[in-house]
């Protein structure tokens, strides 16, 4: 099933080949950032037949002003064997430059320079929120970090994908999220204003159109 899903997602709506190119151009591509619309479940040739229609495409241009054109956050012990390896994997196959942490770049529990520079040469981040995300204080500094280098910058994009989890239990603190940042709190190191804009992080990303993955998908 993660298959399926990630083949669909990478067919439709990350990028396309350029009509007069045979082979992938980093100099035109379009990404597609809107991934609610009814009518691409059911007609995945929408998208390229109907361009004009209500959903959000982005044409962008990829010059060497990014070194990559993507950055994967993600909490590793949910997705990073699931989800976000075949997310990785979809996007590696069409030569997008996709970012992912590995294991050694993570010392403790701060983000080291390396993390931090990758996502300043990133134009695009995608955002994997799963069950334990904000249980880790290293994805809720990357994740303030991606909000304050791109969002509402030109020609810098966010997209979250909410992995089954209700995208309002983000933004209000629930459930594991809720959770997550009690124990935060109750942290001996914890920072208050540290974990106030941990919180803010949380409800900015989750008011972002992003998309709801539930495990499953309608063809």
């Amino acid at each position: 099933m993660y298959l399926i899903f990630f083949n669909y997602i990478r067919r439709n709506y990350f990028l396309t080949l350029d009509r007069y190119s045979k082979r992938l151009s980093f100099s035109h591509f379009h990404l597609y950032l809107n991934l609610n619309t009814p009518q691409l479940i059911h007609n995945p040739q929408f998208i390229f037949n109907k361009p004009t229609h209500s959903f959000i495409m982005a044409s962008v241009t990829v010059t060497n002003r990014f070194k990559y054109d993507v950055f994967l956050s993600f909490r590793g012990e949910d997705t990073r064997y699931g989800f976000t390896g075949y997310l990785k994997q979809a996007l590696d196959d069409k030569g997008v430059r996709t970012f992912i942490d590995d294991e050694k770049l993570k010392k403790g529990d701060e983000i080291t320079p390396s993390l931090l520079k990758a996502i300043e040469d990133s134009m695009m981040a995608i955002i994997v929120l799963s069950e334990n995300y904000a249980s880790s204080s290293f994805c809720l500094q990357e994740l303030s970090k991606i909000l304050n280098t791109m969002k509402d910058k030109a020609g810098r994009y966010i997209l979250p994908v909410f992995y089954k989890v209700d995208p309002s239990d983000v933004r209000k603190l629930k459930r594991s999220y809720g959770e997550a940042m009690k124990k935060h709190d109750e942290a001996s190191s914890s920072s208050i204003d540290i974990n106030n804009k941990w919180k803010a992080s949380l409800h900015q990303v989750a008011s972002l159109s992003g998309h709801h993955y539930k495990g499953y998908i309608h063809l």
